[in-house]
């Protein structure tokens, strides 16, 4: 249930003014950043080219090149694109931007070199997303030239819907972790949209909803949806972001709806806050803490109430044709727990995993790779009606293996298999699962 959504859209140019910038020249600044924002470019790059020839600041020099791109002055925003890369070093937000030039100018083989060196070297997810929407135009659709970018009000849009048929060979109780030795068929539909209101890495905003469905054919028990509200937020501290790195700060806040078999089941609410750094040779280091507040919906779900604080820490490395991940996770789940007149049954523990994701691409196909190794102990032993205790530990795998293929800049077929094993000195909660599934997924 848990799968990767792209949610892609084609965006012209990834540029922003630089509206708060100091300098010793501000009446100039001041004139251009109001005529910036009243989409006179014109006038606006007259002033930044005047308080450029005073004070060469690299910031500047990137208002010049947006006001050049605004205009269609695609030769000369292209210099002054790589005018800074000269002086202030490269990024996926200006090779994203001196590739559209090229691709304006009608340099086609030169934008997909670029492109391609943002979507398998790049360290921006964002950034990469969308230059591999650039890939998918120029190598599926016919290239016309224009002198003039594309005005839509919807390119900060992004969209996504996928549907799949699978079989489950064993479907397991969400909410007792148990499985049930029964073999059924499912449909899974999934529907995602995002809105992102600033592509600068380091002041990126976007707000998300998504909608995930899972229906059983025979056993309508194990049909599960969530219904997911969110907000992202990119921000640099002075003293600590350096100002020659794209290292940022991050905060995520997440609120879920989950529904099981038709009827309210919990409601969370997450807040998550991280740092990212880029490193040499196509690497990068994510670190996040994470807090989640679980409310039941439903009395009778009373004991899967509480909190989880998670910490992770995330490597990644990337290569001309596949990006490896390592994800190590370590998270203290404190739940209510089970208390009846005979038994205790203990829903919390300290869970530690450690998880590898390997994508490969082969033109138009896609392959990912996944490997899960979890241990789980429980806080407090079981207690059962016969008097005995058990202290409780798990140990689950999970293999997962998808399979894409891009028909169209919108459409992909996918197939996936994933394989579950979850050992516990508990035979209650001992299974082994198979999920297979093949669908069909859309991009707007």
């Amino acid at each position: 249930m848990k799968y990767v959504i792209a949610i892609l859209l084609t965006i012209v140019c990834l540029t922003t003014s630089h509206a708060n910038q100091i300098s010793a020249h501000p009446k100039q600044l001041n004139q251009a950043h109001q005529a910036f924002e009243q989409q006179n470019y014109s006038v606006a790059l007259t002033f930044y080219q005047q308080a450029y020839q005073q004070e060469p600041l690299v910031s500047t020099l990137y208002n010049i090149a947006v006001c050049q791109f605004k205009l269609s002055l695609w030769q000369q925003a292209q210099q002054s694109f790589q005018k800074i890369v000269e002086q202030n070093g490269d990024s996926d937000l200006l090779k994203y931007n001196i590739a559209v030039t090229h691709k304006k100018l009608g340099q086609v083989e030169q934008a997909i070199i670029l492109f391609e060196e943002i979507v398998l070297l790049g360290n921006d997810p964002h950034i990469q997303h969308i230059a591999g929407q650039q890939l998918d135009q120029l190598e599926f659709a016919e290239f016309e030239l224009t002198d003039s970018p594309v005005p839509s009000n919807l390119s900060n849009w992004f969209v996504s819907a996928q549907v799949g048929y699978g079989h489950d060979n064993n479907a397991v109780a969400i909410s007792s972790d148990t499985r049930n030795n029964k073999n059924d068929t499912l449909i899974e539909s999934l529907i995602s949209a995002a809105y992102i209101g600033e592509t600068d890495i380091r002041r990126y905003w976007s707000v998300n909803a998504v909608y995930l469905n899972n229906k059983y054919a025979k056993h309508s028990a194990y049909d599960f949806s969530v219904l997911g509200l969110g907000a992202s937020k990119h921000f640099i501290l002075d003293g600590i972001n350096r100002a020659n790195s794209n290292d940022y700060f991050y905060i995520n806040a997440n609120a879920e709806m989950l529904s099981l078999s038709g009827s309210d089941y919990l409601n969370n609410l997450r807040l998550a806050v991280g740092y990212h750094l880029p490193l040499p040779s196509q690497q990068s280091l994510t670190l996040e803490s994470q807090y989640k507040k679980a409310n039941a919906a439903d009395n009778q779900y009373q004991h899967l109430a509480g909190f989880a604080w998670q910490n992770k820490i995330i490597w990644q490395f990337g290569d001309y044709n596949n990006r490896l991940k390592l994800t190590l996770n370590y998270t203290i789940d404190d739940k209510n727990d089970l208390v009846d007149e005979e038994s205790f049954t203990s829903y919390s523990a300290n869970r530690s995993s450690v998880k590898f994701d390997k994508n490969i691409q082969l033109n138009d196909w896609l392959l990912s790779f996944s490997a899960l190794y979890k241990v789980s102990a429980y806080h407090d032993p079981h207690q059962f009606s016969d008097g005995s205790t058990l202290n409780r530990q798990d140990k689950r795998i999970n293999l997962s293996q998808r399979t894409e293929y891009t028909i169209n800049p919108n459409w992909r077929i996918f197939f996936d298999l994933n394989w579950t094993d979850n050992n516990s000195n508990s035979s209650t909660y001992s299974y082994q699962q198979t999920l297979i599934m093949l669908g069909v997924s859309f991009d707007l």
